[in-house]
This record gives C-alpha cells, structure tokens and sequence, in this order.
C-alpha cells in the first residue's frame, strides 16, 4: 500500500511515515504540492495525508482533484488539521470528501489511534491487533465503573483506549489501586459507550502506569454495539467540528 505525505516539516514526515511503516504502508513523501499533483496518477496512492496548517490553500484543490475519480473508500485523505483549523475548514474539509481530520502532532498517542482508525476502516492493515481501538475525545461519550474485588466499593476509571477486547484506565488513586493486581477478574463491570450501557467482566492484565484489562465475557448484541460505536469515532468527530456551522456534513 502507498500513501502520499504532504508535509513541510521533517521530524514530523518522518515519524508519520515510521508510524505508516509499521501498518504496512510505504510513504512517498512531498514537499511541493504541484508536484504531489503531477504524480498522483503515476502512485495511485491508497491515502493521502496532508499538513493543511503548512498547505492551507492546495490541500482543497488536492481533495477536489483527487475525488474525480477516487472514492472515498478507495482513497483515504486524511488532514492533519492543527489548533487552527476551525468549523468553516471542517465544512469545506467534509463537502469535498476528507474522510477525517486528525491533530498534527502524532506523538501523541491519542492522534495515532485516531489514524489507524480512519485508516482501518477503508484499508486492510497490517496490525497485530485483532479488534479496533479507540481513544476517547470530547465528542465520544465513554464512561466505565467497577466495584472493588476487596470492599465492593464503586470505583470510576478514566478510559485512555477501548477496543472490543480491552481497556486500558489511567492510574487509580492509591486508595483504589490497593489489590488490584494482574489476574484478578472484575465481574459486573458498567461500560458506557454512547447510549448504551454494557454490563462485561473484566480481567486485569496490567496493573503499572495505569491499567489494562482484557474484556471476559460481554453479550453478543453489546459486542456488536460496542463494534459500531468504535467505528463511528471520524463521523463524531467530523459532528462535532461542524456543530456550530449550518452546513450538514457529508461523511461516508
């Protein structure tokens, strides 16, 4: 699979396209814009990720090109948007068929699960993992509880990532934390995923620098919701910028 990267800056390029490398992609990257253009054809790219905050003028004219006759599910673009890109950029980045617009610092973690997502959903790729992660943002609703194994007590987890077979919570005060060790199974666990609330049990699989937790047992029906709701994180998104606009996003 190939990807186009139009990108100014070189530390960033090269840890988009080590992070691409690693998903089976091989990474033509481009500087000038025009001749991102000219080549298009000649690599047939499977996505295109661009840096709209350093081309905030061609990144609309590449789109445009580039959906004349390329789908959006057989060519991802992805804009990396910044702190700048604002609702009327979002409106434009959905009319012209940008399948999502992600941060552009993939240091973070977060951004990166947010592009292995949109990737994932249009592309096969390569990845050890079974089932699709998600990095909870402010447009997703997720919430998760337990109660203690040692008192029974409520105890309310922050979630940094959700897939269909795991969790993973940010470090529990100590008070919390005391006897949570690997191993231990937690029964009737309350997961929150948009508006439904699953009831799984869970098993701890890591207990240093936050949790991880396998999902045990969780119905067939909420596993199918849970599946959905994952995939649905670009489209949240994409609401959520546009909320305060008139325009109605076109999404997939």
């Amino acid at each position: 699979m190939k990807c186009i990267l139009l990108i100014e800056g070189e530390e960033q390029a090269q840890g988009i396209a080590n992070h691409l490398n690693s998903l089976g992609f091989e990474s033509v990257r481009y500087r000038n814009p025009l001749k991102a253009l000219d080549n298009i054809d000649e690599i047939d790219p499977n996505a295109v990720i661009v840096c709209a905050s350093d081309y905030p003028r061609h990144w609309k004219v590449i789109v445009d090109v580039l959906r004349v006759d390329r789908s959006k599910e057989e060519c991802v673009v992805v804009l990396l948007g910044g702190p700048h890109f604002d609702y009327e950029e979002a409106a434009k980045a959905a009319h012209l068929g940008v399948n999502g617009v992600i941060g552009d610092d993939l240091s973070d973690p977060r951004e990166r699960l947010r592009l292995e997502r949109l990737l994932r959903r249009y592309v096969e790729i390569r990845d050890s993992r079974v089932s699709e992660r998600l990095a909870p943002s402010t447009w997703d609703r997720i919430n998760f509880m337990f109660s203690h194994p040692k008192d029974l007590l409520p105890v309310r987890g922050h979630v940094e990532s959700l897939s269909a077979d795991g969790i993973s919570l940010s470090p529990l005060p100590r008070e919390f934390s005391d006897g949570l060790v690997p191993g231990i199974k937690l029964e009737a666990c309350s997961l929150r995923a948009g508006d439904r609330i699953i009831d799984i049990d869970c098993r701890i699989l890591r207990a240093e620098r936050g949790f991880g937790m396998s999902i045990e047992a969780i119905a067939p029906s909420d596993r199918s919701w849970l599946t959905d709701y994952l995939a649905g994180g670009s489209e949240r998104e994409m609401r959520s910028r546009l909320k305060k606009t008139n325009e109605k996003p076109i999404l997939a």
